[in-house]
C-alpha cells in the first residue's frame, strides 16, 4: 500500500490511493484509473469459470476460480489460475489481447492411477473482447496448454484450448 509513489511500485498487490505516474509491478496492481472487470466463461477445458480482471492502460492482471477441468475425468476437480498480458485496442468496442498465465489444478479425492491430486498448467491465449455496452461485453479466447505434475518431468497433457464468455465491467 502505498500514497505517494509515482516512480516504480513493487508488491504482491498494489494500491495507489491518487493517479499512478510510474509503473506498478505485482499481482494485482490497483489505482483510481483502474478498470476492474468480472469475466464469466467456459471452455474446451473447464466447464465454468470466474475472474476478476485489473486493468490499467494496457496491461491487466487476472485472477481467477474454475470447475470441472474437463479433459481430467468425470469427477468434480477445480482450478485456481493467474494471467498477465496486454490490451489493445482496434476500434472503439473491439479490443486484442495476449495473456501468459499459471493455473493451479484440483482433483481432490477423485484421483485414479491415470490422475494424479494436484496438477499445474502453463498457458498462453490471445482473445478478443467485444464491448456491447459501457459495463458489458464478450470475449472469445483461444491458447496453447502445457499440463504437468508437480515434481515430475514432462508433460502431462499439453494442447488447444478455446473459451468465451462475458465481461461485466465495474465502471
Amino acid at each position: 500500500y502505498a500514497t505517494q509513489a509515482d516512480g516504480v511500485q513493487l508488491g504482491l498487490v498494489n494500491y495507489r490511493q491518487k493517479e499512478m505516474k510510474g509503473i506498478q509491478l505485482g499481482l494485482i496492481n490497483a489505482c483510481p484509473t483502474t478498470e476492474v472487470d468480472i469475466l464469466m466463461y467456459g471452455g474446451n477445458q473447464t466447464a465454468g469459470n470466474i475472474a476478476a480482471r485489473f486493468k490499467n492502460r494496457m496491461l491487466y492482471t487476472i485472477v481467477g476460480l474454475g470447475g470441472y477441468r474437463l479433459d481430467l475425468n468425470d469427477r468434480f476437480s477445480a482450478t485456481a489460475f493467474y494471467r498477465a498480458g496486454i490490451s489493445v485496442p482496434v476500434v472503439k468496442r473491439l479490443s486484442l489481447s495476449g495473456d501468459v498465465g499459471f493455473e493451479h489444478i484440483e482433483a481432490f479425492d477423485n484421483k485414479d492411477a491415470a490422475t494424479p491430486a494436484r496438477l499445474y498448467a502453463l498457458q498462453t491465449r490471445i482473445s478478443a473482447e467485444l464491448k456491447i455496452a459501457p459495463r458489458f461485453g464478450f470475449f472469445l479466447s483461444g491458447g496453447y496448454d502445457w499440463t504437468r505434475r508437480y515434481g515430475h518431468a514432462g508433460n502431462f497433457d499439453k494442447g488447444l484450448f478455446g473459451e468465451a464468455g462475458i465481461i461485466l465491467s465495474a465502471k
